[in-house]
Parts: structure tokens; C-alpha cells; sequence
């Protein structure tokens, strides 16, 4: 009987050796490439000083981190970028004192970085604030005034 157990397990051994056959198929593979922008770096504050007979003088910093989107997704219609600004900056005190003020604010190309860099190949933009008032606000105490320009990138 085991002599026949064991020619039985052999034959149903073979059999599926002799049958065993392969199939294949193809999964197609689609990708989407979705904009993508990154600030890298933190804001550089704008200070500077102001005095009433001569306006603003001292700037100094004021910048974005740089902006980078991947190839191909700053052009004209893409990424939208939003700027938001004060008309006045606000005592830093806590008082009802503000300082009327002009922002303006500046985009250049930045670079991305060399081969091997983490952003080489990106768009990249630095966003740059200026600022600018009027002479003549002798209302304004001597104090520290703050406010925020936020630069808001849609994509």
C-alpha cells in the first residue's frame, strides 16, 4: 500500500510538472506630474528707520525664503501669488499710533542650485519688500512700529 501511496504522489508530481505553463499581462502605468512650490529658508525681516523731515532711509533686508516650484510651473498664468500688505504698520506697544507706510514688493529669479543640489532644475523666485512714506507725519511718537506682508503662493 505505501509502495502505491508513494507511485500515486509521483504521478500526481509529474503531472503538474508536465502541465505547469505561464501567463503574463501588461498593467499600464499612468502618472500625473501635480505643480509643487516650496519656500525654503526663512523670511529675512525688512527693518528701517523713519524720521518725519526725511522718510525712510536704512533698509535693509526684507525677503522672502526662495520660492521653488517645480520645472515648468512658474509661468504666467501659474503659480499665483498673492501679496498682502499694510497701509500702516502698528505700535509695537499695543497704542492706536501707526506709521502710514508704501510697501512694495519684488520678484526675482533666484538660483536653484547646482547638480546634486535639492532644488537644482526648480523655477525659484525670491520675493523682495521695500518701503517707503511719506515725509511730513509729525503726529507719529518715537517707538517701534510692526506689521506683515505675507506673500501667498496658490498652485
Amino acid at each position: 500500500m505505501k509502495k502505491l501511496l508513494f507511485i500515486s504522489a509521483a504521478l500526481i508530481s509529474l503531472a503538474s510538472t508536465a502541465m505547469a505553463r505561464n501567463v503574463t499581462q501588461n498593467i499600464p502605468v499612468t502618472a500625473t506630474v501635480d505643480p509643487s512650490c516650496v519656500f525654503e529658508g526663512d523670511a529675512v525681516p525688512l527693518t528701517f528707520h523713519y524720521t518725519a523731515a526725511n522718510g525712510v532711509s536704512d533698509q535693509m533686508g526684507g525677503s522672502t525664503g526662495t520660492l521653488h516650484c517645480n520645472f515648468g510651473s512658474i509661468n504666467d498664468r501659474s503659480p499665483t501669488v498673492t501679496v498682502t500688505k499694510p497701509d500702516v504698520l502698528n505700535r509695537v506697544d499695543g497704542s492706536t499710533a501707526v506709521l502710514s507706510v508704501n510697501l512694495s514688493v519684488n520678484a526675482a529669479e533666484a538660483d536653484a542650485g547646482g547638480p546634486g543640489s535639492q532644488y537644482y532644475g526648480s523655477d525659484s523666485r525670491v520675493y523682495t519688500v521695500s518701503a517707503s512714506a511719506r515725509t511730513d507725519q509729525w503726529t507719529v511718537p518715537n517707538a517701534d512700529y510692526a506689521g506683515v506682508v505675507t506673500v501667498s503662493v496658490d498652485f
